[in-house]
C-alpha cells in the first residue's frame, strides 16, 4: 500500500525554509510555512551563490539572472594601501558565483513556493514545540500537528532549543561587520570609486593583517554595489549604543586607500551585523523535528557558503523525504538527513572560522575546489540508496 503524502510544517520563511518547502512540495507532500514576521519590509544586503547549489535552482525552476543576479567574473585583492596582490578572471568558467540581492532571492523563492501550492502563514511566532508529538503552538494559541516539523528559524532558533535544550548556544564571533548597499551611479560620479565598477562583475577586496578588510561586489545586474567592512568586535559599538556608523567606518578604515575610504563614505544607510558562531551540534533532530540552515549550522561569511549550505540542506531533505516516504519513516529519515549533511556542514563551518582566525583548517585552494564540486542532491541519492540496501 502506497504511503500517504507527508504533512510538513516549516518554521521560518527565509532562504532555507522556502527552498526546503518548495523542494518537498514538488515531492507531493503537503507543506505549510510559518513565519514570525509579516514579510512587509524585507531587508538585507547581497549574497554569494556559488556553483555547488546551481542544481537546486534548476530543480526549483528559478533562473537567477531573471532576478537581478550577475556573475562574479573577476576578483581582485589589494593591500590596505591599494597595491594589487592578486587578480583572477573567471569568465572562462562562466563566473565563480552568482551575486544577488537577498531581497531579490527571497522574492524568487517565495514566489516559487506559492506557485507550487505551499501555504504561507505570516505574523505567527512559535511559542512552544513538542518534537515527539510533531507539534508547534503559535502566539495566536493555534497548535499545529504535523508528520514533520522543520526548524529553519535562524541562528536564535526556537526549534533548536526544543531539540537541544541544554545547548550549545550561539555566541558573538571575534569579528564584526558593517554592511552597505551603494547605487553604482553614485560611485560612477566619483573618479575615486569607479574602480569598483570596472570591469562589471568584479569583486574587490582590501585586506590588512590586523583583522580589518573591505569587500565589495555588484548585484542587481551591476547597478548596486554591496560592500562590507569587517573589523575586530572590540572596535564595534556596544549593543543598543547609538553610533554614527558612517563616522565609525571612517575611523576604522582611516589608513586605507583613498578609494576604499570614498566607497565607505558613499554608503547612505550602513547597518552593523553581529556575526554569531556555534559549535557543530551533536544532532539536528529529535522525534519529528529537525533543523536546517542557520538553525543547524550558522556560518561565518568567510567561506561565502552560508546561503549555499542552507540550500544544500533543502536539496538533501528533498531526497531524504522523497515520494513514498511515510509517517512511520520520518524519525529514521531525519536521522539519516543528519548523517548525510552534518559532517560537510561542520567542515565548512570550521574552515570559515579558522580562516578568519588566520589558521585555515585546510588549504583554501583545496577547500574551494572541493566545496564547489559537491552536488548535494546526487550525494543524498547515493546515501539513501545505501541506507535502503542496509535495511
Amino acid at each position: 500500500m502506497a504511503s500517504l503524502p507527508l504533512n510538513i510544517v516549516v518554521v521560518g520563511a527565509g532562504i532555507a525554509g522556502l527552498a526546503a518547502a518548495t523542494t518537498l512540495r514538488l515531492n507531493g507532500h503537503s507543506v505549510r510555512v510559518v513565519e514570525k514576521s509579516k514579510l512587509t519590509n524585507e531587508v538585507g544586503a547581497a549574497i554569494t551563490l556559488p556553483v555547488n547549489i546551481y542544481g537546486l535552482f534548476e530543480k526549483l525552476g528559478i533562473k537567477l539572472e531573471e532576478h537581478g543576479a550577475n556573475t562574479e567574473d573577476f576578483r581582485s585583492f589589494y593591500t590596505l594601501k591599494g597595491d594589487l596582490i592578486q587578480e583572477s578572471d573567471f569568465r572562462a568558467y562562466g563566473g565563480a558565483a552568482n551575486l544577488i540581492h537577498r531581497v531579490d532571492l527571497h522574492e524568487a523563492l517565495k514566489n516559487a513556493a506559492l506557485s507550487q501550492g505551499v501555504e504561507l502563514t505570516l505574523g505567527s511566532p512559535v511559542q512552544a514545540t513538542n518534537p515527539d508529538a510533531g507539534s508547534i503552538t503559535l502566539s495566536t494559541g493555534e497548535t499545529i500537528t504535523a508528520d514533520v516539523i522543520l526548524g529553519a528559524d535562524g541562528v536564535h532558533s526556537t526549534i533548536r532549543k526544543s531539540i537541544l535544550p541544554s545547548g550549545p548556544f550561539p555566541a558573538p564571533f571575534v569579528t564584526s561587520m558593517i554592511r552597505m548597499l551603494i547605487p553604482a551611479s553614485k560611485l560612477a560620479d566619483n573618479p575615486e570609486t569607479t574602480r569598483f565598477l570596472d570591469p562589471p562583475g568584479k569583486m574587490t577586496i582590501f585586506i590588512s593583517t590586523d583583522g580589518r578588510r573591505i569587500v565589495a561586489y555588484p548585484c542587481r545586474n551591476n547597478t548596486v554595489i554591496n560592500a562590507g567592512g569587517l573589523f575586530p568586535r572590540s572596535m564595534a559599538p556596544k549593543e543598543n549604543e547609538e553610533v554614527d556608523l558612517s563616522a565609525l567606518m571612517g575611523e576604522i578604515f582611516h589608513d586605507y586607500d583613498s578609494s576604499a575610504r570614498a566607497l565607505v563614505a558613499a554608503a547612505e544607510e550602513p547597518k552593523i551585523w553581529t556575526l554569531y558562531d556555534l559549535p557543530a551540534l551533536p544532532s539536528w533532530s529529535a522525534g519529528r523535528a529537525a533543523l536546517l540552515g542557520d538553525a543547524a549550522h550558522p556560518l561565518l561569511p568567510f567561506a561565502a557558503q552560508g546561503g549555499a549550505q542552507a540550500l544544500e540542506d533543502a536539496a538533501t531533505l528533498g531526497v531524504v523525504l522523497g515520494k513514498g516516504v511515510g509517517r512511520d519513516d520520518v524519525e529514521e529519515r531525519l536521522k539519516l538527513y543528519f548523517e548525510i549533511r552534518s559532517e560537510r556542514a561542520a567542515w565548512v563551518q570550521e574552515f570559515a572560522r579558522s580562516a578568519e582566525l588566520g589558521k585555515p583548517s585546510v588549504d583554501p585552494k583545496v577547500f574551494f575546489q572541493e566545496v564547489h564540486q559537491h552536488d548535494a542532491g546526487a550525494f543524498a541519492e547515493e546515501k539513501v540508496k545505501e541506507f535502503l540496501e542496509r535495511k
